[in-house]
């Protein structure tokens, strides 16, 4: 009875260690998509393209400015 038990543990412990390695690639390769985008993709084009008088602006105006240009309605766009 103590072996059965014992080998169901290992079992269960083994299919814990399958998703821990699993989910900690998954969370791997996303980490690293988000960070390959962050410093190759628009945001890094938006930033070294960005002029002195719009990086005075103020955030909400900037976001508003950057919606505008993507063609984002807002509630006050009516």
């Amino acid at each position: 009875m103590v072996r059965i038990f014992f080998w169901l543990a290992t079992a269960i412990t083994l299919l814990f260690l399958l998703a821990v390695i699993i989910l900690f690639v998954c969370n791997w390769i996303i980490y690293y998509r988000i960070e390959e985008m962050e410093t190759h993709g628009p945001v890094k084009n938006d930033l070294t393209q960005a002029e002195d008088a719009l990086l005075k602006l103020p955030p909400k105006e900037h976001i508003k400015r950057r919606l505008r240009e993507l063609g984002v309605k807002s509630d006050d766009d009516q």
